[in-house]
Order: C-alpha cells, then structure tokens, then sequence
C-alpha cells in the first residue's frame, strides 16, 4: 500500500472530513457588532467545536447501529463546526494579504455574473443572504444532530449566548431525509471522492475494499472510488498530480492558521420542482412528435441526471432502476466512460465485471450532469483536464418541504463543498463544465446545474436516442442560486488563535 501522510485529525473540524453525516443541520450566519464582546462570548463554542476524531467516532457508531438494528442512534449530542468570510476575518483583526486565493477575499457576489447566476448592475439577484457587505455572514456556524428538538433548542440557546455583540443574518435549517433524495427525486451524494491519509499508524481515514490483486487497489478506496491526496481539500498535506499514487507538494494558502483547514463554498440552491417535472413532460412529448421516440419523463429525467431516482447509473441500466446495482456499495460507482470496466476483485473476496465503455454516451448521454461534473477517465474535449484534480468534498443537505406536501413552498439544496482552490475547484466545475455547452465534452449544457446569467437560462444539448441524435432546448431555471458566499474554515487551534 501507499505511503499516505498522517492526518492530524484532533485539529481538523469533523464537518470537514469525515462530514457530520447527521439527519439534521442548522446554518446559522452572523454579523459582529461588538468585536471584542463577540470573542469573550463566543469562547464556550470555540473550545467545543466537534474535531474529526470526535466525528469519525460518531460515524462509526452510526455504522454499528445500522448494522445491529436498522435504525440510526438516536443520538442528542450536537456538532459543530466554525467558519469565517474575509470580512469576518478582518473585523476579527486577521491581516489577509498573505493569503492567497484571491476568490475568497473579493467574495461570491463578486464572482456570480461568472457563475452564471442572474445579476444585474447592482449584483447578484433574488439573493437571501450573501449578496452585499449587510447580508454576508461574518461568521458561520454548522450545527448538526440527529433530533431536530435537540438541535433546534441548542441553536436557540447559542443565538442567545451571542445576541449582544451579533446579528443573525442567516438561519437555515437543513435535512438529510431516510432516503437521501434530494427535491428533483434522486438520490443524492451518491459519489465522492476518497481522500487519502491515515487516522492512525494502521487505519486510513477512508476504508479500502480492493484485494491487492485488483488493477485499482492503489488507486480507488471502493469500486470507482478515486482515491485523492489530501492537499486537494485539507491544507498543509500533499496535492493531488497527474500520477495519482505520487504525492505532490504539501497545500500552502499562505498563513499558518489555515493549516489543517480548507475552503468553503456555500450555495443556497432553490428548486422548482414543478417547472422541472413540466418540462420533461413537455420534451418527451416533443420527441415522440418530431422523432417518434417513446420515452416517459422519469426515462429522460434519468439520463439528463445520469442515475435513476435510486441511483442506478444509466451506464448500468439504460431501462429502469436496478436494486442489484443501487443496493450495493460495490457496484453503484463502478463505471467509466472511456474503457470498459475491469474485473474487481474486493478484499472479501467477491469478484465482479462492471458495465462497458459508453464512448459517444450512447447509454449515459455526454451532457448527463454527473458525466459533465466528473468526466471519471481525465480525457476531456479540449484534451486532458485532469479530473482528480477538479474533485471537490461535498456536504449539502436539503431545505423546505417535499412537494408532495405542499406544492407552493420554497424548497431545494443548501450546497456546501470543501476545496483548498476555489478558482481550480468549486469554480472551474461550474464554470467551464457546468455552465458551457462544449466542455467537458461538445454535446451540451448541464441541463440540472448549468446557469446561462440570462433570466431565462436557455440552455441546449443533444442526446443520442434509438439511434438518432436529438436536440433538446430549455429555459427557464430549475435551480437558482439564492444565497451564497466563501469561508474560509482554518484547523481547530487555527479558530482559536484567530479569536484569541
């Protein structure tokens, strides 16, 4: 096995690696009024913030309750993570001309004309939280738990511990619902990337699965699991290179209380799930009239997505949901585009061949948002764009109502995602890939994600169906950006050095 870096987990917020991984969570936004009332009053929280030692003993409890009974621990014990705006930073007396993502310090507002989000003269448009100096957070905090009642009545009481020295400017609940569908009706977080290190002398923070005779064993955790070095999301450690088992130079941002930290980027994404379950209705029939193609809207959803609502990928099974694949860690992620899967060989000994190459995404058509966002064999259209190096940790949750409850609510995703470049990452994802109808590959936008800045978000593509190539044309936004900003989110001693 590779050598990997040891990571200092005692120092690293557990909403960083390995996640929180609870039911519920609560974002919470403040402004500072009172600098030096603030640091006195914020202490308490300060010295509680949930390490990843602590978050990987939950996770791990978590595992054996599912295992012994079906059911997630009924755990009161809330989490925490802390995280700060350039803004915030400098109100706390934090000199930021060492730092060196640029992105970060002008802000997200700053950056959504180049996102693709709707803005005019005055910036971004329709947003909640983030859009100008009143309404960015300061400071952010993550509060996760299990029981909403907990949860709820621990935010309550440390809004009030803060009341005299801050402004709330933002306060969203969020949820990871049983079946882990996001709005639209698919499973959501299905695919992440691995990251490499290890927690102690003989265990990685990410388990491995592969027998050493497998072709991927020093290159993915599970089938289809890239493995990446963790300088990619966690400073101070080695960046990923364009050979994969090789390490790179350790992260640097500039300053030493961002050691063991990362980047992160926020998004409050609205849904219309209405809209968007209008217009495949409308594109299918459309299909049958100039191409006489039979295909439901759920059947043109999932290959516009990439995955069935189960997760199913489309490479696996172009006619429908597949439980053999879905319900199997294994086998959900084991495709590529490119080349033909080869034969896994897991630690337990289970042997398996995955589906063929989909050249031409005759299965899973090239704009599918999870082949456009994660091209999986590093080959783009413009040449190599090497996609490891692109991968981001993601942490969101969802917001509001389902729409089977009630229709006429603001519902969608509360997007999180870590990075230690926010221009090489988050931004290159949305920009080049996302937003553009000729990268990755030439086939079109992302219909799901893609943000054209227009109001009405024209987008265009084509799929290949029953041998013929069909052009599809939308407008309108399905996902709107609402809310949004960059924090930065420095190791545990890094936060208390920072509010002394």
């Amino acid at each position: 096995m590779i050598d990997e870096p040891l990571l200092e987990i005692d120092d690293i917020q557990g909403h960083l690696v390995p996640g929180f991984g609870t039911r519920y969570m609560r974002i919470v936004g403040l402004k500072i009024q009172d600098t030096a009332q603030f640091k006195t009053q914020i202490a308490p929280t300060v010295n509680a913030l949930t390490s990843a030692t602590k978050a990987l003993a939950k996770r791990d409890a978590r595992k054996a309750s599912l295992m012994a009974t079906g059911e997630r621990p009924a755990d009161p014990d809330v989490l925490s993570a802390m995280a700060f705006s350039a803004p915030g930073l400098q109100r706390l007396g934090v000199d930021l001309r060492r730092l060196k993502d640029r992105r970060f310090k002008r802000g997200m507002a700053f950056d959504a004309p180049e996102l693709g989000d709707h803005s005019n003269e005055d910036g971004p448009v329709g947003w909640v939280f983030g859009a100008d100096e009143a309404t960015n957070p300061d400071v952010l905090m993550l509060f996760g738990c299990e029981l909403p009642d907990e949860l709820d009545r621990f935010v309550t009481g440390f809004i009030a511990s803060v009341a005299d020295s801050t402004d709330v400017v933002l306060n969203q609940l969020g949820d990871r619902p049983e079946d882990d569908k996001e709005h639209f009706g698919f499973k959501d977080s299905v695919s992440q990337p691995a990251v490499r290190g290890r927690v102690s002398e003989d265990r990685p923070l990410y388990s491995r699965y592969l027998a050493e005779t497998d072709p991927f064993f020093d290159l993915q955790a599970r089938p289809g699991q890239a493995l990446i070095w963790p300088g990619q999301f966690i400073f101070g450690y080695p960046v990923q290179l364009t050979n994969p088992t090789t390490p790179g130079r350790n992260a640097d941002p500039g300053t030493a209380w961002m050691k063991n930290g990362s980047y992160l980027v926020v998004r409050r994404l609205s849904q219309d799930v209405a809209q968007f379950r209008t217009a495949m209705a409308d594109q299918a029939a459309r299909l049958k009239t100039e191409h006489d193609i039979e295909i439901t809207p759920e059947s043109l959803a999932a290959r516009l997505v990439g995955r069935w609502p189960d997760g199913t990928p489309v490479t696996h099974s172009t006619s429908g949901p597949d439980a053999t694949i879905s319900g199997n860690r294994m086998r959900i992620n084991d495709f590529a585009y490119e080349r033909d899967a080869a034969q896994r060989i897991l630690s337990s000994g289970e042997t398996f061949t995955g589906p063929p190459a989909d050249i031409g995404g005759l299965r899973c058509p090239e704009l599918a948002h999870i082949r456009k966002i994660n091209p999986r064999d590093g080959r783009t259209a413009i040449g190599s764009e090497f996609t490891p190096a692109k991968l981001i940790l993601r942490r969101g949750v969802n917001f509001g109502t389902r729409f089977e409850d009630c229709p006429d609510d603001e519902r969608g995703l509360f997007f999180m995602c870590y990075q230690t470049s926010i221009t090489n990452q988050f931004v290159f994802l949305q920009k080049f890939w996302g937003n553009t109808h000729n990268r990755p590959t030439l086939s079109g936008h992302d219909f799901v994600i893609g943000q054209t800045q227009n109001e009405q978000n024209r987008r265009f593509g084509s799929i290949p169906l029953e041998g013929k190539t069909c052009a599809l044309d939308f407008n309108g936004r399905w996902v709107t950006t609402t809310g949004g900003g960059y924090f930065s989110v420095p190791g545990i001693e890094g936060v208390k050095g920072i509010l002394g």
